[in-house]
């Protein structure tokens, strides 16, 4: 449900993934303010996701203001069922005109011994308010940019001393920028920055050790280089859906809990999101490589593998407890290798489903 005096509303709810699940019916109501689904989840370890599209066809930005629903369902009966949503996060700008997209999941808890005897409902609340910009800082002076002989790639900020808080502008003495350059924003303190949607390229260390939490990669952007926004504070990124490949390093050491990967990523390579907190991760439909090191150091319980991938590098999951996979791609692979269980036997860890160790590899 959405709250809101004006013109936001939920465009539509679709089925996303089902795991030994029976998804019934999916609506909008009449009002466009609620949607609903109706699921049976069948057996212990089953999961169904929904993706939800909220739309602002106000003339101005709204800004979310709370997210009620989730701790109150879970701590119902059958605590079994617990729910979870991914991909929207309090104080996110939804501006004129745009659109957020976002996940619900529910899941039936894998060491469940019985079946419930009775349903469950969950009921979120959206709270959403105007707010006068999708920033609350003035856009920044021209003058604290230096670009290159062109114009078009911003090659260093001259400014951190006295603002930390960027806007980057589509233009600079006339010119349109469409690339950040190497190490542009690099170590310059910056505690939040607005990238224009004129942007088609980041490039290696661009934003590399700053105080970022959030950030919005638009939809202009095709690619981001090594390291790119590493060593930050990061809690919440949205990815471009134009990306193709997130770089080496791209998210390295920060402060993730939620990762969704747009369909458009084909690669993920190796240690783009190490060292970071994330509990969920949604990966591209289209993805095919995922390289060594990628999701290191994360906190998954459970991870849903595309039929799409072929390679998964060493230590891509490493470090992650007592983790349960779905592997769609009917492929086998070195878990061992993968989930760094070094201290077990390699000939019995190639496979497509079984288990070794704290690793449980079931099929889609």
């Amino acid at each position: 449900q959405i709250s809101a005096n004006f013109n936001v509303y939920i465009s539509s709810i679709t089925e996303k993934k089902v795991y030994r699940a029976t998804t019934n019916s999916t609506s909008v109501g009449e009002d466009k303010l609620t949607a609903s689904f109706d699921v049976d989840l069948d057996l212990p370890g089953s999961y169904a996701e929904y993706t939800v599209i909220v739309k602002n066809d106000s003339n101005f930005n709204v800004e979310l203001k709370e997210i009620q629903g989730i701790d109150e369902a879970n701590q119902k009966a059958p605590k079994e069922i617990q729910y979870s949503v991914s991909g929207i996060t309090k104080g996110e700008i939804l501006e004129k005109g745009g659109t957020k997209e976002f996940t619900v999941r529910v899941d039936f808890d894998s060491d469940a011994t019985s079946l419930p005897s009775m349903g469950k409902t969950l009921e979120i609340e959206l709270n959403y308010e105007q707010t006068t910009s999708s920033s609350t800082f003035p856009p920044t002076t021209e003058t604290c940019f230096e670009t290159n002989s062109t114009g078009e790639t911003i090659t260093d900020y001259l400014c951190s001393d006295t603002i930390t808080d960027v806007i980057i502008p589509s233009t600079i003495n006339g010119k349109t920028i469409t690339t950040i350059g190497t190490s542009a924003f690099s170590t310059k303190g910056l505690t939040s920055v607005t990238i224009s949607n004129e942007i088609e390229n980041i490039e290696d260390r661009a934003f590399f050790g700053n105080d970022l939490t959030v950030i919005d990669i638009p939809d202009s952007v095709k690619s981001i280089g090594q390291l790119s926004f590493g060593a930050n504070q990061l809690q919440r990124v949205n990815l471009s859906n134009s990306l193709t490949t997130i770089a080496f390093g791209a998210f390295w050491e920060n402060q993730i809990e939620t990762v969704v990967i747009p369909d458009s990523v084909i690669s993920i390579e190796g240690s783009a999101f190490s060292n970071n907190s994330i509990t969920s991760v949604t990966l591209s439909n289209n993805l095919q490589t995922i390289g060594s090191s990628a999701f290191l150091g994360s906190q998954l319980a459970n991870l849903t593998i595309p039929s799409s991938v072929i390679t998964i590098g060493d230590q891509a999951f490493a470090t992650n407890d007592n983790i349960t996979i779905t592997n769609l791609t009917g492929r086998a692979f070195d878990w061992c290798n993968i989930c760094d269980n070094d201290s077990y036997e390699h000939d019995l860890c190639t496979f497509a489903t079984g288990s070794v160790g704290n690793v449980t590899v079931i099929a889609g």
